[in-house]
């Protein structure tokens, strides 16, 4: 991604800046997190030149950045999240959470004494234990307030990224995809999270407490299963539609969830939807599933809804990696975890992929 070479290997994580839509970070497996700042044509690496952390490793940077994310109400403000899937010997190890405030330009690791006032338990919480974070969210209502998904269950942080509180009732397995409900009530936070195995959580304060609104016993899951001796329920993703106008009293009410499967027969295992924040659920139908090949038990996987939809959930653009061919967009087999409609751009969506980061032009 040096340069106008966008070949990087893996690209875990994407952030587009609130405010201008030609810069963008990405969490690569070469060269930790890079920025571009003419929407994607040319790219520079921000924390490449730091010591090795780990034998072998493929990022020399920051460990292998998992998720990025970037504070809405100060942009300048910078959190990636490391720890790799380790599909392959010799990947980065987990290292912890990384902060800057300075657009990139410097970095510390939080929780880790230096400077003086960065102290907190968020160096052990997510670096010595270890644990691999997947997503950040900074809560727009008050960046203060932060919700982490780690493998290790959600976290939630009150003072910027230095202490950090496990949600009660989170920590069943590998959280792999988190969302806000922005429309949400700023006291009553509501959050999702897709949980490996698990199926779905859903948080009404803020994260604190979790509790199960889909599993592999839902009515329509189950019967998804069955349909394939063996089958099991591997990956879970899931994004909200965005808020109808006037917003719905009790925020949103459409949750889209896509499951991948543990046996090539049913991998992916389908897309689900509720149109009551979760009391219930269907399957819905979609076009080319498994045109493009398995999600490879997950890697592939990825679920996004077009911002731009109504938000009634019977007529909302969804983009997938890997697992439903869409008019207009081009998913090859090994784009994986951070692709879709978000993040985006007025002209386009970046995709990260297995191998590079691209632009969708629309």
């Amino acid at each position: 991604m040096l340069g106008t070479n966008a070949t990087n290997g893996r690209t875990n994580a994407i952030a587009v800046h609130p405010g201008n839509d030609q810069i963008a970070y990405a969490g690569a497996a070469g060269g930790g997190v890079w920025e571009t700042d003419d929407g994607g044509a040319h790219w520079r690496p921000l924390f490449d030149r730091q010591p090795s952390l780990g034998d072998g490793q493929i990022s020399l940077a920051i460990g292998e950045p998992t998720a990025v994310a970037i504070d809405p109400t100060d942009p300048d403000i910078i959190y990636a999240g490391t720890g790799p899937r380790k599909i392959v010997s010799g990947s980065a190890v987990a290292v912890g959470l990384f902060k800057s405030t300075d657009g990139g330009a410097s970095w510390v690791l939080l929780g880790s004494g230096y400077p003086a006032d960065n102290t907190g338990n968020a160096a052990t919480t997510f670096g010595t234990a270890p644990a691999t974070i997947n997503s950040i969210i900074v809560d727009p209502a008050n960046s203060s307030v932060l919700y982490l998904a780690a493998s290790t269950g959600v976290w939630r942080s009150a003072n910027g990224g230095l202490d950090w509180t496990l949600g009660t009732g989170s920590n069943v397995g590998d959280v792999r995809s988190l969302v806000l409900d922005r429309s949400s009530r700023r006291r009553a936070r509501i959050l999702y999270a897709g949980i490996s195995g698990h199926g779905v959580l859903q948080s009404t304060d803020g994260g604190q407490s979790w509790t199960q609104i889909l599993s592999k016993t839902t009515a329509a899951v189950a019967a998804a299963l069955t349909a394939v001796p063996g089958a099991t329920m591997t990956q879970v993703v899931l994004d909200l539609a965005p808020p109808i106008s006037p917003p719905a009293v009790g925020g949103i009410q459409v949750i889209y969830v896509a499951i991948a499967g543990s046996t090539k027969a049913l991998d992916p295992v389908g897309l689900f939807v509720s149109t009551d924040r979760g009391r219930t659920w269907s399957q819905r139908a979609a076009s080319g599933m498994n045109a493009l090949g398995t999600t490879q038990a997950g890697f592939c996987f990825a679920l996004a809804v077009d911002p731009a939809s109504p938000g009634d959930g019977a007529n909302d653009v969804l983009a997938a990696a890997n697992i439903f061919a869409l008019p207009g967009v081009t998913l090859n087999r090994h784009d994986r975890a951070r692709s879709g409609c978000r993040p985006q751009t007025r002209q386009g969506r970046v995709r990260g992929t297995n191998g590079s980061v691209k632009v969708i032009m629309l």
